[in-house]
């Protein structure tokens, strides 16, 4: 399921790292709910995971970068728009029900602002076994060894690696049926896509580009609405299908 949220805003000044204010609205919209208090204080687990059960993409709107002294920040000005994803019924039931035009949220230190409207899909993309996507957010593939974490790239083997691994384990969580085989290749990736950023004082690199995903189609469409990689409800992951779908 997608929802996409527009948003009555005038003008909007964040930082460019912005998605944990992001995710902080959408759990203050998900806290109008009880069922949704408890997304964010009881979500399912596996070993040291914690899948919230949905991903964010960009805010969409008019947009340009500007300066206050030496500091770059994002300007947006008119309307807004924000899409979220769920491959959970129940999550997608809760969203939509407190997703109420009208209601008032807050970005930061800019003046409260209503939503609008919400529109709910249901898009399937991936009707074959394999998909070529573009990352609308960007990848975190990382893994921590002692009290180090360590981001991975795409090209090196631990990146594929740890990618089919996360989907293993979220959809044996989220779904609840064993995941059948699933590869990502690269297909343009290179040091531009590089995107590193701060999240709540930690600094994370990830990676956008384009790749190709194989795999039966419905968990392909699994996580089309779930999200690649690391830390989906905090904004990465987020994918588009590009060109045909299909077999190869």
């Amino acid at each position: 399921m997608q929802l996409r949220l527009t948003f009555a805003t005038h003008r909007l000044v964040l930082p460019l790292s912005h998605q944990h204010a992001l995710q902080s609205m959408i759990y203050a919209l998900l806290a109008r709910s009880t069922r949704g208090r408890k997304v964010h204080a009881a979500v399912p687990k596996f070993g040291e995971r914690a899948f919230r059960g949905f991903v964010f993409g960009p805010l969409q709107g008019d947009r340009r970068v500007t300066f206050v002294g030496a500091t770059p920040l994002m300007l947006f000005e008119g309307q807004t728009q924000l899409e979220i994803r769920t491959p959970l019924p129940e999550l997608a039931e809760i969203l939509e029900q407190v997703a109420t035009p009208g209601t008032s949220l807050t970005l930061l230190k800019n003046p409260p602002f209503r939503l609008a409207e919400a529109t709910r899909t249901a898009t399937t993309p991936c009707r074959n076994n394999t998909a070529d996507i573009r990352m609308l957010t960007p990848i975190v593939a990382r893994r921590t060894i002692g009290k180090k974490t360590v981001f991975y790239r795409p090209g090196q083997p631990e990146f594929a690696k740890l990618l089919r691994l996360n989907f293993q384990r979220k959809y044996r969580t989220l779904a609840g049926r064993e995941p059948r085989p699933f590869a990502i290749e690269a297909l343009e990736a290179g040091q531009g896509d590089m995107v590193r950023t701060d999240m709540k004082g930690s600094s994370l690199t990830a990676w956008g580009g384009t790749y190709r995903l194989r795999g039966e189609p419905d968990e392909l469409n699994f996580l089309y609405d779930a999200g690649l990689g690391s830390k989906n409800s905090a904004g990465f992951g987020m994918f588009e299908t590009i060109g045909k779908t299909g077999e190869r």
